[in-house]
């Protein structure tokens, strides 16, 4: 009983997780309209933000290069 209620408080059942996933693969909407083209869609449905630092190039830049030195290291 503990379990299922703060399973049901905090978690969103799969049918509602898949919503968007769903949408953004199957909706002709998004293939016909330009303002889905590279968005970020959140339940249910609808464009949203991106998280901020997801946006900035240093840090995509010092991931890629910490991404290298650690599969170099590790011979890969």
């Amino acid at each position: 009983p503990v379990y299922a209620f703060i399973a049901n408080a905090f978690f969103t059942s799969p049918e509602k997780g898949a919503y968007s996933t769903v949408f953004a693969a199957a909706s002709p909407e998004v293939r016909e309209d330009s303002k889905y083209k590279g968005a970020y869609i959140v339940p249910p449905g609808k464009l949203g933000n991106v998280y901020a630092p997801c946006d900035d190039p240093e840090l995509g830049k010092e991931l890629y290069e910490t991404t290298e030195k650690v599969l170099t290291d590790i011979g890969v």
